[in-house]
């Protein structure tokens, strides 16, 4: 007599404390497992929905050059003239040596020609003293030349 048994409430759904029912987690959180907690989407992922049980991938529900911050109930793309890290949904403006077409994130920056970038994770850009025709810019140009490393390094003997 008195007792009150408690129920682990389902995936999607979640019990605050004291509370005698279930309810579904909401827009922009989820809860994948019986008797957790909901948690928020994490950057990159959303849920418009409520009751979720996982979040979907921007950029594989929108397309490439969509992301999120965390808990976020929708998706965006940057601008023209901007960028996205792949960590986090604030839109940078595009660096110098670099064009950023509207959706660009840091992987497909556009290096302009007499630049480089020694990867595709880079966020800076080096002027190329061999100019053009050794650092020609686009995808060419995300990993810079051999020649160029040589000289960085001070091992081209020409």
């Amino acid at each position: 007599e008195g007792s009150v048994a408690c129920t682990s409430c389902g995936a999607g759904t979640y019990s605050g404390e004291g509370a005698s029912s279930c309810s579904p987690c909401r827009a922009g959180r989820f809860n994948g497992e019986t008797g957790r907690a909901c948690k928020d989407c994490e950057s990159g992922t959303f849920t418009n929905a409520t009751g979720s049980v996982a979040c979907k991938g921007c950029d594989l529900y929108f397309g490439a050059g969509y992301g999120s911050d965390t808990g976020a109930t929708s998706c965006s793309r940057c601008l023209e003239g901007y960028y996205r890290r792949p960590s986090d949904a604030t839109c940078r403006p595009c660096p110098h040596g670099a064009t950023c077409p509207a959706g660009a994130t840091l992987a497909t920056l556009e290096i302009d020609p007499a630049f480089f970038r020694f990867s595709p994770e880079s966020e800076r850009l080096y002027v190329c003293l061999m100019g053009k025709a050794a650092c020609p810019g686009t995808a060419a140009a995300r990993t810079p030349p051999d020649a160029v490393v040589r000289a960085l390094n001070g091992t081209d003997s020409t």
